[in-house]
């Protein structure tokens, strides 16, 4: 039979009346075993040490013991012996007199919890299933249930990001909130909620951890989030962007989709279908490229019953090595000709650059310039919103407006230089106070 003691709070304290005001003893005990409470009542000088005469009796939680069956007092130590332990004995032991009133004994009966489980609006989950779906920036509310166990049993909570996020600032600890457990008629419970679910949360794990002096391994039950989000796109090509697309070369476009449940690139040319056909992996190959193949691409997708689309990209074909030197320097021309501003804003700030296309037309087309003068491509828009402003967004800026007719060499290029002044410290403190 297992047996197990433990005495805490040993400071002493009595007041006028000579009762006892000490805080209990704890006395830990295992069920079926056999257990002796010392009374702590010493009989006066005077007095005969027979217990009995002294009119000792026994309280269990404020009520009085009846002696017999499985308890039994000794008369010549006032020690009472309980047999087979039950939970039912669990709580306070007290032994009085008319007298006197000794310090009371907090009597543990050892019960080891059962396996825990998780409640999400108050439907428990298959634990067969380990993965629950979730919508992302929507909130998630979890709660851990435990059967048994006393002591109360301590419930934790952890967050484990998946492999692919092991780095991921979104995914430390404190997005996950937890409330202490309590015990209601043997059930401990306690609760944890995500406030907005990120799809950097995508296979994330969220455990509930069960500790409890029986146990020498906590317990502990887990699930997988399964956080359904929207496509986002990626669209690249080959060769690269910068690269003038010259007739007759091989071009392929690939645009990738990131979204959960995954869904399947579909290209579009003009909101219609494309000259060639695409792969079942997102990529469309110009074998051989010609200049009707000219125009606005983007990559669409359909997801969960709704269609989504990229940005668009406009792929320009030029014709042949004279006519691309000469588009060239009609470009040049035309830059040096057409708008050059300077906007100056501040790093953290928001920016609005807007392209002077005037009453034609023509679709603008923002892009800018890289670090060996090539145009990385923005997208299409009258006017570009730039929000919390960094010093490498500084640059220079170019909206390009042409028409979606053949006539590819009208083209005219705005040209908008970006300064971001301001001290990057001042910024960093800015965006501490604004999270935190």
């Amino acid at each position: 039979v297992k047996t197990m003691t433990h005495i805490l709070r040993h400071h002493q304290q009595r007041d006028n009346t000579g009762l006892s005001t000490l805080s209990p003893l704890e006395q830990l005990t295992w069920p079926l075993s056999d257990v002796k409470l010392a009374c702590g009542i010493s009989p006066a000088l005077n007095v005969t040490s027979n217990w009995l005469q002294m009119k000792l009796k026994w309280l269990h939680n404020g009520k009085s013991v009846d002696l017999g069956h499985r308890y039994s007092l000794n008369h010549n130590t006032g020690v009472l012996v309980i047999t087979n332990v039950r939970l039912d004995d669990n709580g306070i032991w007290q032994c009085v007199n008319d007298k006197q009133l000794a310090r009371a004994i907090n009597l543990i009966v050892l019960e080891t919890p059962k396996e825990p489980y998780l409640l999400i609006d108050g439907h428990r989950l298959d634990p067969g299933n380990l993965f629950v779906p979730v919508k992302e920036n929507m909130d998630l509310s979890i709660e851990c249930v435990v059967d048994g166990g006393n002591p109360i049993p301590s419930l934790h909570w952890l967050l484990f990001p998946s492999n692919s996020n092991l780095e991921n600032e979104a995914m430390s600890s404190g997005l996950l909130q937890s409330n202490d457990s309590y015990q209601e008629k043997d059930v401990s419970r306690s609760s944890a909620k995500i406030q907005r679910v990120l799809r950097a949360h995508h296979n994330a794990t969220v455990a509930c951890i069960v500790t409890h002096v029986t146990l020498v391994n906590p317990l502990n039950t887990s699930i997988l989030l399964d956080v359904q989000y929207t496509p986002s796109f990626g669209i690249s090509r080959i060769p690269g962007f910068g690269i003038p697309i010259r007739e007759g070369i091989s071009v392929s476009l690939k645009c990738d989709v990131d979204s959960n449940p995954p869904s399947s690139p579909v290209w579009q040319k003009d909101d219609s279908v494309p000259p060639v056909l695409q792969t079942d992996d997102g990529f469309l190959n110009f074998s051989s490229i010609r200049r009707n193949h000219s125009g606005w691409y983007k990559c669409t997708s359909r997801h969960l019953l709704s269609e989504y689309s990229s940005i668009g990209y406009f792929l320009n074909v030029r014709y042949n090595s004279n006519e691309l030197e000469s588009v060239r320097k009609e470009l040049i021309e035309e830059d040096n000709a057409g708008s050059h501003e300077s906007v100056e804003v501040t790093v953290g700030g928001e920016v609005q650059l807007e392209c002077p296309s005037g009453p034609s037309t023509a679709i603008p087309c923002w892009a800018k310039t890289g670090n060996e003068n090539e145009l990385q491509p923005i997208g299409p828009s009258s006017s570009l919103h730039i929000d919390q402003v960094l010093y490498q967004e500084a640059g220079e800026y170019k909206c390009i407006v042409g028409s979606k007719n053949q006539n590819l060499e009208k083209l005219r290029v705005y040209t908008l230089h970006l300064n971001v002044v301001g001290q990057y410290l001042f910024y960093l403190l800015y965006l501490v106070l604004k999270y935190f």
